[in-house]
């Protein structure tokens, strides 16, 4: 029996990019939004909605983005699509595999704080991270 967890709307981020109904919103542009499944890893701390994968060469498992790791998930290629405060194993998450995503609304890893190395850990996937239209960067050309 395949468990997965129904998709939801992502819960909280540090900047207020809220929509009426009080969600973050997720999705900065127009693009397919693709979807699939995962299993994660269960070690550490819970997994948050919006939080960067990678995926553990050695058992297929999907982890938290850390990019001085060296057994595949320094390479990001996913994005959680709702929080998960105790992993399962073998339950299937919804995690999202291409699209174009409001930075402000992912959960990298500490050492990727910049927004450019934000938006290059996802490079050489379908993933766009980019900040929502209507909110230019400091010192950027019109929108």
């Amino acid at each position: 029996v395949i468990e997965m967890t129904n998709f939801g709307p992502i819960a909280g981020a540090s900047v207020d990019n809220s929509n009426a109904n009080g969600n973050v919103q997720l999705f900065a542009g127009e693009s397919d939004i693709v979807t699939t499944q995962g299993q994660l890893v269960a070690a550490g701390a819970p997994y948050v909605g919006g939080q960067v994968l990678g995926r553990v060469a050695a058992t297929g498992l999907f982890a938290k983005h850390n990019p001085t790791a060296t057994d595949g998930s320094e390479k990001a290629i996913a994005i959680l699509g709702y929080d998960v405060p105790v992993v399962t194993a073998g339950k299937y998450e919804g995690i999202y595999t291409g699209g174009v995503f409001n930075i402000e609304a992912l959960t990298f890893h500490a050492d990727t704080d910049t927004a450019l190395e934000k938006a290059a850990v996802f490079d050489g996937t379908n993933i766009v991270a980019q900040r929502l239209y209507g909110n230019p960067a400091a010192n950027s050309g019109p929108v």
